[in-house]
């Protein structure tokens, strides 16, 4: 992988995140990577993706969550924003809530893929958990979803198990 700039991680408090609530830890180095798609309109600017994000934790509030469901969020301005952080349990099914670090893009992938910006930071997001042991360097990639072009895009990435979560 060739990255052409440097990872910026968008903080809760600067897209106007619940800051109150602390979701149990998460035991680090995670196991997993989770990918999913967030199934909202996708976003190119900060603007655009800070709104999007903001949507989204109001409706994962409306959800009875008291924060986003995901520990990041790719938008496709290339930032990384902030759900859950490197620290605190996600929300998901099956078994994985207390070994899996998830990545939300932004959008709807069944049939497009996501912009290169969205590819590019969420392979260097990764590798850079790896890199400062957030993440194990032997972890499975999966995703929930299947036969998306997220997916399908995804299945050819280092890692990639073809682990299904219930």
């Amino acid at each position: 992988m060739i990255y052409t700039w440097k990872l910026r991680i968008i903080r809760r408090q600067e897209w106007s995140g619940n800051h109150a609530y602390q979701p149990d830890p998460l035991k680090i180095p995670v196991e997993y990577v989770i990918v999913e798609q967030t199934e909202t309109e996708a976003c190119l600017t900060e603007t655009e993706c800070t709104y999007s994000v903001r949507h989204i934790h109001t409706k994962h509030k409306g959800f009875g969550l008291y924060c986003i469901g995901f520990n990041f969020l790719i938008g496709g301005d290339g930032n990384v924003y902030e759900g859950r952080g490197w620290y605190r349990r996600g929300v998901y099914t099956g078994g994985y809530t207390t070994k899996a670090i998830s990545i939300g893009f932004i959008g709807n992938f069944l049939e497009i893929e996501p912009v290169p910006n969205q590819v590019e930071t969420a392979q260097q997001l990764i590798a850079n958990g790896v890199k400062f042991g957030m993440i194990s360097s032997d972890y499975k990639l999966i995703t929930s979803q299947r036969e998306t072009a997220l997916q399908r895009m995804v299945s050819t990435w280092p890692h990639w198990s073809d682990e299904i979560i219930q």
